[in-house]
């Protein structure tokens, strides 16, 4: 075949001596000479076409089809042989340019000047290109581009081969900034960004990745150069009035940075951080009602990925095409959707719904611009004026919550923790559904759950974990059951289970530990994969089993329902203690489903394969029952719940519930007692549903402390591998900022996968330290992501977190785990914080802590007595002589884990008398005068008599 090729190309340059102006022949000999891989030779051909020799005016404004035809064929071939051969992107560029400009229709134009922009990191410029195909019905995988607001085309090999030929050519160098920003290295991209904008000064993509490095590495001094100096060609660009947004959000001019993050939106509606951004400022702004129409939008950004990701994954799946065309209609992006619909045609041309939306799509877009959303205004309320706006902050002044303390002025500590499960008793291992090596079910990775509760009524803390099984045994036999640890004196813990009656046949995730009939008696709710279980504490040492959701023991089949974390509270203020269950996933095949990798082996799934599973709230009824407010919940969107935690998070007197979700938004639920509706969902309203970026997370474990001293408490929840565990901090009392990145919390979560996380001051100095249990999912290590990883301690300084040095902390954080559960517990009694943290493929650790203490502490219990006796949302206060400090009494405590309640106060270094100040849940304020340290002591409501506990 080469040697046709040869003859072809013989014949043409014979003819090409006599006629060289021939562009036909000069083609076909290029054409020939690019099938032998001469591109050498084949660029020789085309070198007759320029811009100049091309342009119609040097052929006295005529030129005809024919001509034009050839002319675009040329200049496809020219700009392939420069991508492919030559490796030079700008002339590639060029020439498919030229192509579009001879034939703007011209589909394989188009379709290479679309793959070469988002090769280079421009899709902000391939979308009109892209959306001119889509109007030709030419769909294709480059739609792919369109779906998210940082999609490109990957080929590394490519770029650097691009760049070590050209090393300073302006566009190669903002391909690799853009490849840069991808992977997360602002500094490399800064780098690359600068050089693009000194090879071409006026190249508005290279200044747009630049904003975005400064951003990202919050240079706010660099910033306001950047600002000064960017061309007026980058004012077309969406991303640069999101920078110019962030810009004024930093010095405080929340009203500029308003209308730049609108400007910004309206260039690119896809922008999930700039519509979330609008968003809260109007909320800070108090039009609340606009604030909630953007808080929608972003809503449904947020499922549409989720169903993109769904439908790309079962791409032979036509209802979760259509689920994702819907969706993109839904959101306003008709053109995608049209697109969509034609590619999913083309695979299956007789399918009545597909050929019925196609169609109606087709007349719907015939005459509507290209843009990414047709019109803003059909996706959000039409606005244009914001005098009605209030804005606290001066223009151009800090904010507060912006410059954070920094992390470095945290003094090293000598903390000091030894591993004594085995030593004295408490010897668990969590059977999560297998034997040896994983099979990637979905259900292998959640863990058990860890309850702390006084169950004997000995003032010494106890523990209940609840145990997994293998898979194959649910339900019929019991290869491993609950376990009840009684605690003998602060000295050893003895196995109870069944002297305390605890058996089940279910697969046990989270526990719950609280009073659920005010009888002074602590009870247990385990949540399972299958029935969930009230265990009712009779007081003589043994337990009723009850089902909460009041389904009888006997009835079968057996409930599939995913239950993860519980909590027990009175959430709605009668005095009656409530229950709330998170759920995770549903789906005819979540326990049974592993997914392939490319090689063929498998992996587990992910969340978004599964749809969310709707929670569970039980209000108590005063009498041990519950009503199940299943219809309630309907009105809130299902999040793939696995923590939660109950408390006060602001200035409110009731109680507040965080449920953690796993890749939907994290929930801040609100209940009311009489008023319609019983719950609602202020997540996005207080700040906490998403990261700082607009961004859902892998959430999972959630830990609530003061850690500025300001009366609110500070939060921090963990997330999956690759996202930083989020920091909030709230600003006003009532809502909550995103300040993991200057908290320094990013770069020392970002490398490790989070689960079970909680505050405990180590060495009674009066200032938290942050536990957090990591370990991955499912084993990736053929992917170069890490499995077991290490635990971690840091030290806090109000709003900025160190990490402690492993090394100095004692064994058990010197080596990697697959950590899950955490809970605290004092179980010793010598007033310091322990922790009990669950495993997979490891037993459990009892972490005793051994770290020299600064101060004397007092271990406060509170019983309620107008309230729900276990006082939930109680906040009690007291002097130091530095600052006033508070501390709260919770529930649910994060993920599958259920602490001690017993509240541990720091007194002076000397001991001397505190007063205490008590906030009741009932509203009830209650001062005591001249309580000593180094004591444990019981607080009842209403009573002024201080009561010891011995020990």
């Amino acid at each position: 075949m080469t040697g046709r090729y040869e003859i072809a190309e013989e014949l043409a340059e014979r003819f090409l001596q006599t006629a060289p102006e021939n562009l036909s022949v000069r083609i076909i000999a290029a054409h020939c000479a690019a099938h032998r891989s001469d591109a050498e030779r084949a660029a020789y051909h085309l070198d007759i076409l320029t811009e100049e020799s091309t342009n119609p005016d040097q052929h006295g404004g005529n030129v005809d089809a024919s001509e034009i035809e050839v002319l675009v064929e040329g200049f496809l071939l020219k700009g392939r042989l420069a991508r492919d051969a030559s490796y030079d992107l700008r002339g590639a560029e060029a020439a498919f340019r030229r192509a579009i400009n001879l034939a703007p229709s011209n589909t394989d134009a188009l379709t290479e000047l679309v793959r070469l922009l988002a090769l280079c990191g421009r899709r902000r410029e391939a979308l009109p290109y892209l959306l001119e195909l889509i109007r030709q019905n030419e769909p294709s995988d480059l739609l792919m581009i369109a779906s998210r607001a940082t999609a490109s085309i990957q080929d590394p090999e490519l770029l650097q081969e691009a760049y070590r030929r050209a090393p300073e050519d302006s566009r190669i160098l903002n391909a690799m900034a853009a490849s840069a920003l991808q992977s997360s290295q602002p500094s490399q991209a800064l780098e690359y960004s600068k050089r693009s904008i000194l090879d071409d000064p006026d190249f508005a993509p290279a200044w747009i990745n630049r904003g975005l490095a400064l951003l990202q590495m919050e240079d706010h001094e660099q910033l306001k150069e950047w600002d000064e100096q960017a061309p007026e060609d980058c004012h077309s660009f969406a991303e640069f009035w999101q920078i110019k947004g962030y810009i004024h959000l930093a010095t405080g001019n929340e009203e500029r940075a308003l209308r730049c993050f609108i400007r910004a939106f309206s260039l690119g509606p896809d922008l999930k951080d700039v519509c979330y951004r609008i968003a809260r400022l109007l909320r800070k702004g108090g039009d609340n009602m606009t604030a909630e129409s953007f808080e929608s939008y972003l809503s449904r950004l947020q499922k549409l990925e989720v169903l993109q990701d769904r439908a790309f994954l079962r791409s032979h799946d036509t209802n979760a095409v259509l689920e994702m065309i819907h969706a993109f209609r839904n959101s306003g992006r008709l053109w995608e959707a049209f697109g969509w619909a034609s590619l999913a045609l083309s695979s299956d041309p007789e399918q009545k719904e597909l050929l019925t939306t196609a169609a109606d799509l087709y007349q719907t877009t015939r005459d509507l611009p290209l843009s990414l959303v047709t019109s803003v205004d059909s996706v959000v309320p039409e606005f244009d004026q914001f005098e009605s706006l209030h804005f606290e902050s001066a223009p151009d002044s800090p904010r507060d919550f912006v410059t954070l303390p920094s992390n470095s002025s945290a003094s090293p500590v000598d903390f000091r923790f030894t591993d004594d499960a085995h030593d004295v008793g408490l010897g668990f291992h969590y059977v999560n559904g297998v034997e040896g090596t994983t099979t990637h079910r979905m259900f292998e990775f959640t863990g058990g759950g860890i309850g702390v509760g006084d169950f004997d009524s000995d003032s010494y803390p106890d523990v209940f974990l609840t145990q997994g099984c293998l898979w194959a045994n649910r339900g019929k036999t019991r290869d491993a059951e609950d376990q009840l640890f009684r605690n003998m004196r602060g000295s050893r813990f003895q196995p109870s289970s069944h002297e305390a009656g605890i058996t089940d046949r279910e697969f046990g995730q989270g526990v719950a530990v609280g009073d659920v009939n005010n009888d002074g008696f602590a009870d247990v709710v385990v949540a399972n994969i299958g029935r969930n279980f009230l265990w009712l504490n009779q007081g003589d040492g043994t337990f009723q089993k009850s089902f909460p959701e009041g389904n009888a023991e006997a009835e079968a089949p057996m409930p599939h329902q995913w239950s993860t974390s519980a909590a027990i509270a009175d959430f709605d203020g009668d005095a009656v203690p409530d229950i709330y269950i998170c759920n995770y996933l549903e789906g005819a095949d979540v326990f049974e489903r592993i997914c392939p990798r490319p090689d063929g082996s498998h992996r587990a799934c992910i969340p978004v394969h599964f749809e969310a599973a709707s929670d569970t709230l039980l209000t108590g009824n005063g009498d041990g029952t519950f009503l199940d407010r299943a219809e309630d919940l309907k009105a809130i969107p299902p999040g793939k719940g696995l923590g939660l935690l109950a408390c006060r998070f602001g200035s409110e007197r009731g109680l507040s519930l965080l449920v953690a979700n796993d890749t939907t938004p994290n929930m801040l639920l609100k209940f009311a007692t009489s008023e319609s509706p019983y719950v609602t969902d202020q997540g996005f309203a207080s700040g906490l549903a998403v990261s700082a970026f607009g961004k859902p997370q892998g959430s999972m474990g959630i830990a609530a402390a003061d850690l500025d001293h300001d009366g609110v408490p500070e939060i921090v929840v963990t997330n999956f591998y690759n996202e930083a565990n989020a920091f909030y901090t709230s600003p006003d009392g009532a809502t909550f900022e995103d300040q993991t990145r200057p908290s320094g919390m990013e770069a020392a979560s970002l490398p490790l996968l989070g689960f079970g996380t909680q505050f405990l001051d180590v060495n009674a100095d009066a200032r938290f330290e942050l536990f957090v249990a990591n370990g991955h999912v499912d084993d990736l290590l053929s992917e170069g992501k890490p499995w077991h990883m290490p635990a971690q301690l840091f030290q806090t300084n109000e709003r900025s977190f160190t990490e402690a040095d492993r090394t100095l902390l004692g064994d058990y954080f010197q080596k990697d785990h697959l950590g899950r559960s955490v809970a605290t517990i004092d179980w010793n009694c010598d007033l310091l914080s322990d922790l009990i943290v669950g495993h997979l493929n490891e037993d459990y650790a009892l972490l005793t802590n051994r770290t020299s203490r600064i101060a004397p502490a007092v271990g406060v219990r509170m019983v309620a007595t107008n309230s729900a006796r276990d006082a939930t949302g109680a906040r009690i206060h007291w002097q130091l002589p530095f600052r006033a400090d508070s501390q709260q009494v919770t529930a649910g405590d994060g993920y599958h884990a259920s602490c001690q309640k017993e509240i541990l106060l720091v007194s002076t270094p000397s001991g001397t008398s505190s007063e205490l100040r008590i906030e009741w849940p009932s509203g009830h304020n209650q001062n005591l005068a001249d309580v000593k340290a180094s004591r444990r002591i019981v607080i009842r409501e209403n009573c002024d008599r201080v009561f010891q506990i011995p020990f």
